[in-house]
């Protein structure tokens, strides 16, 4: 979720997360891995590994990598409101393409979060500037509510600067509270392309100490 970019989320220290996800936006898939190590409460890594065979009238297979930095400057549990920045290095390759496509990016994040009834409600606020491609503002809104103690359902709404919107929801089933969790939503997704519906199933391990 774009909600989640550069946010202090937790006390978490010298923990990993990773999760693996499958989408279906029209006629293009992607499969993507993540893996997240939390050093400090404000520090954080994570690698990412994707794959995305876009459909279309020109139908191509896409490879990427990314590693991101993220640093909390404000925790907003205790603030109130918070401060995050992000930096990021991917290299994508498209299939019969010689040379990967290197690319830079860092992100300033204002993340407000608010706990109502049995859930939370997060709000991001944020400008990402991308190596020759300038600047954008985003924002984000996201919720999750637990409605039982295995489910929780999930809902959220993006923009980045007009050129792209998201809108899904769905259901977080919890094998194991807190640590174990596999995700399903369904929405909308459009850009300067045009908009398609949107599939996403994800599977998640949380707070794995070593």
């Amino acid at each position: 979720m774009l909600s989640a970019t550069a946010i202090q989320e937790s006390d978490d220290e010298r923990v990993f997360e990773t999760s693996l996800s499958w989408q279906r936006a029209g006629a293009s898939r992607a499969l993507d891995f993540e893996l997240e190590y939390h050093h400090t409460p404000a520090w954080s890594w994570q690698l990412g590994l994707s794959s995305e065979r876009v459909g279309g009238d020109e139908p191509r297979r896409e490879r990427g990598i990314e590693l991101e930095i993220q640093h909390g400057l404000i925790d907003p549990d205790r603030a109130g409101i918070g401060l995050g920045l992000s930096a990021t290095c991917s290299a994508q390759r498209q299939s019969g393409a010689d040379q990967r496509m290197w690319q830079r990016a860092w992100t300033l994040a204002v993340p407000v979060s608010a706990r109502v009834a049995q859930g939370w409600v997060h709000v991001n606020i944020g400008v990402e500037n991308i190596s020759g491609d300038g600047s954008r503002p985003w924002l984000a809104v996201a919720t999750q509510q637990r409605v039982s103690r295995s489910v929780d359902l999930l809902a959220e709404v993006a923009a980045v600067q007009r050129r792209e919107h998201l809108a899904h929801a769905g259901m977080r089933w919890w094998l194991r509270r807190d640590k174990h969790a596999i995700d399903i939503t369904v929405g909308r997704r459009g850009g300067e392309d045009g908009s398609s519906t949107l599939l996403t199933l994800g599977w998640s391990l949380m707070d794995l100490s070593f």
